[in-house]
């Protein structure tokens, strides 16, 4: 089936305050998230819209997360500064160079690693991932 996103939701419009788009990692996912916040922001006018990436195996002292801030476990914030896009240094040129939204988006989830069984892997994720969005 045919989805229109500008739609998505709309019968809830009036009760929702703030959305979070995720990327999922990989190539440029923090572009498509971004896109796709502010093509829902269109019909959700009232809502606070953001957008977020997802990372593997940082540890808090890498260079990746340096001068991202550090929300809940497994949540940070980028930079204030938007910087241009260049060959990647930091493994997280995509998150500094998109930007910057609402509550500190673009959001970089850090889950805890990708070399384990799906099932494990999938409670570890889940188990970092719903306290930070609780926060």
């Amino acid at each position: 089936p045919q989805y229109d996103l500008a739609k998505l939701g709309v019968g809830h419009a009036k009760s929702l305050r703030r959305i979070l788009v995720v990327g999922l990692g990989g190539g440029c996912d923090v572009f498509a998230a971004y896109a796709l916040a502010r093509q829902l922001a269109r019909s959700h006018p009232r809502a606070t819209m953001m957008f977020a990436n997802t990372k593997s195996k940082y540890r808090e002292s890498s260079k990746e997360l340096l001068g991202f801030s550090k929300v809940e476990d497994c949540l940070w914030s980028a930079p204030s500064e938007v910087v241009p896009l260049t060959c990647d240094k930091h493994g997280t040129t995509l998150e500094r160079s998109c930007p910057r939204g609402p509550e500190g988006s673009p959001l970089l989830f850090v889950l805890p690693g990708c070399d384990k069984d799906p099932v494990q892997l999938t409670q570890q994720n889940v188990n970092v991932v719903v306290p930070a969005l609780m926060s």
